[in-house]
């Protein structure tokens, strides 16, 4: 319930190789929308707009950090923005692109929480990224889900999974997966980092207990979820080849 598409897709559609690709895809796009706006084409750049905004919005659903995706085109748009003159026309077709990008984002998020909400029965968190923090911080493990950060989690979030308020459980995780950063200091966290980069290049995930989890969901509903999200992966690859056509 904390992140049930983390734990359900480490079994059922590879994760990491999956996120990967949704990243991968982003920074395609991303290659294709700048150069619709230097070249000043707003009907190109505002088409391609939405496409990055799909593509990031589908890749938070099955790992919360495209958000950090989100500040690195906000900062690209900076960059454009103070290497240049950019006329009003430039000036408005940069904020129009970017706030397009994070409406279609936001929005994604939302049918996301209320899909998962309907399925599981439970109040999907807000902001689910406190989970994937807490476990990206684990040292021992290179970032990845080991069986010793379930009894941690529950350890950590007692009181907020005891009034099943999953929200403030993410931001408790948050903060825990912060202060072990901090223990690392500046060369244990680039170290870390480092590390993860072989986790990232593959499927490396540690979830032991992973048709335990499965099995607490009836079977009907955990075939809709990973149905609904493999549809949302060939419509990526759909809306991909549009853009090499379109581009």
């Amino acid at each position: 319930v904390l992140n049930p598409l983390n734990i359900l897709y480490s079994t059922l559609s590879l994760p990491v190789i999956v996120v990967n690709f949704f990243i991968i895809s982003t920074m395609l796009a991303m290659y294709f929308l700048i150069k619709k706006i230097t070249a000043f084409k707003p009907l190109h750049t505002l088409t391609l707009a939405l496409i990055v905004g799909v593509i990031t919005g589908y890749g938070n659903c099955f790992r919360p950090i495209f958000s950090l995706v989100l500040i690195a085109i906000f900062l690209i748009f900076l960059y454009i923005l103070f290497t240049g003159r950019p006329s009003r026309e430039m000036l408005f077709l940069l904020c129009s692109t970017f706030l397009l990008i994070l409406v279609v984002f936001v929005g994604i998020q939302k049918i996301n929480t209320a899909l998962v909400s309907k399925e599981t029965g439970l109040k999907a968190p807000s902001n689910p990224s406190g989970w994937s923090v807490y476990v990206g911080s684990d040292s021992q493990y290179n970032g990845s889900w080991d069986q010793e950060d379930e009894v941690r989690m529950n350890e950590i979030c007692k009181t907020s999974l005891a009034h099943k308020n999953y929200t403030e459980c993410h931001e408790e995780l948050q903060q825990a997966g912060i202060e072990r950063y901090k223990t690392y200091g500046v060369d244990g966290t680039i170290s870390l980092f480092v590390r993860k980069l072989y986790v990232l290049s593959g499927n490396q995930t540690h979830v032991p207990d992973a048709e335990q989890s499965l099995s607490d969901y009836p079977k009907s509903k955990v075939f809709k979820l990973s149905g609904v999200y493999t549809d949302i992966y060939l419509i990526t690859l759909f809306v991909l080849n549009t853009v090499f056509l379109y581009a």
